[in-house]
């Protein structure tokens, strides 16, 4: 059985950053969404694994006062981090034990 895996993506509360956390969520993953809102929607249909954290990433200040319990949601887990920018995302920073299941609609 494949290792689950916890998904870090940050503004999770609409446009692409929902899009990417609803995915990630319907193939199983586990989801830690910053924002400064949350998304009513995913944490109705995926209470159990999606954690919300109200938290505005341009506030340096909160960011760095909220950085050290990151450890406490993830809960002992390596985190995998989807970017909204896939030019800079690089090979090395994804390893082979962080693919997902095939997408239920992929599936034959």
């Amino acid at each position: 059985m494949p290792e689950q895996i916890t998904a870090i993506v940050t503004g999770h509360s609409r446009g692409l950053g929902a899009a990417i956390a609803a995915e990630l969520l319907g193939r199983g993953a586990r989801v830690l969404g910053l924002a400064r809102q949350g998304n009513p929607a995913l944490a109705a249909a995926y209470p159990e694994a999606l954690t919300e954290v109200a938290l505005d990433l341009a506030d340096p200040a909160a960011l760095a006062e909220w950085l050290p319990g990151l450890r406490a949601h993830l809960q002992g887990q390596a985190p995998c981090c989807w970017s909204t920018t896939p030019a800079r995302w690089s090979r090395s920073a994804r390893p082979a034990r962080w693919t997902l299941p095939p997408s239920p609609a992929r599936r034959r």
